[in-house]
């Protein structure tokens, strides 16, 4: 089991075998999206996670993987993270979500009293300017309006954009974000690719289910959707019954009795499952 988890997470390949940015593009694949985190002790996190999985890996590999190539990009699951560019047309779902939120959100009290002027302004200027910092903005280096980590309303509302998908994160200058439009850091198959919300979710049930069912103590979090099987003892090893725990993380709508039946009818038609039974939690 030991080797199991090691595999899962990128660690059982020998340390010293050479990559190239293909390589490191299959590994964030294989963890599917590595945080970023603005601690630099050492080294920032997201590279140190690269580079523990293998010791000839390099900076400007991810560094063109994302401003170059467009294969990822920078975007928000529980905290700032970098994710494949194929999961882009799952993440529209996200920023639909997202922006029904904010509009009864504290976001809206961040933008002062004119909150779609302020929107409309930043917008106005990347379309007009290209990418900008925060720092770019006529108020960024003046009085801090707003308590929220001394942002002003123009980063709070670049970050607002940013998390409704408006616009992305094209590159980073010294670690600071530079914001540019969406499409422009998103491959344009990716970026025009439409899949509904109920395909979505019900293609990576499908997905994680077929991979988990195979691997019955991994736990995968993708798409808004968490996968955990775990398996339960009735008596002896060879009758132990494993047990399909699906949970909805973000409970999107379609995320009901349908999805659960067809993550059902993938995990019956896997020889290694002998009884499956599914329990639904926060549905």
């Amino acid at each position: 089991m030991r080797k199991l988890f090691l595999e899962r997470q990128g660690l059982a390949a020998s340390p010293s075998t050479p990559i190239d940015k293909k390589d490191v593009l299959r590994l964030v694949k294989l963890l599917a999206y590595v945080q970023v985190d603005s601690i630099n002790v050492v080294e920032r996190a997201h590279h140190m996670i690269l580079y523990s999985r293998n010791r000839n890996y390099r900076r400007e590999m991810l560094t063109e993987l994302i401003e170059k190539d467009r294969e990822l990009f920078e975007h928000w699951t529980h905290d700032a993270s970098i994710l494949p560019a194929s999961y882009f047309p799952h993440w529209r779902h996200r920023f639909g979500d997202i922006q029904q939120r904010i509009k009864e959100s504290r976001w809206r009290n961040r933008l002062g009293a004119k909150p779609e002027l302020v929107l409309e302004a930043v917008m106005q200027r990347i379309r007009s300017e290209g990418g900008l910092r925060t720092r770019d903005f006529e108020n960024a280096g003046g009085v801090k309006r707003n308590s929220w980590w001394g942002w002003t309303e123009e980063k709070s509302a670049l970050e607002l954009l940013w998390r409704c998908g408006e616009l992305g994160i094209r590159r980073r200058e010294r670690f600071e974000k530079v914001y540019d439009r969406m499409e422009l850091a998103i491959p344009s198959r990716y970026f025009q690719k439409q899949i509904d919300r109920a395909a979505s979710v019900d293609g990576s049930v499908e997905r994680r289910s077929n991979d988990s069912a195979r691997r019955p103590q991994s736990k995968s979090r993708l798409f808004g959707i968490r996968f955990r099987p775990r398996r339960r003892e009735t008596g002896s090893s060879k009758n132990a019954t494993r047990v399909a725990c699906w949970t909805s993380w973000s409970r999107p709508p379609t995320a009901r009795r349908r999805d659960l039946e067809s993550l059902y009818r993938n995990s019956k038609r896997l020889s290694a499952v002998p009884r499956v039974r599914l329990e639904a939690c926060a549905c």
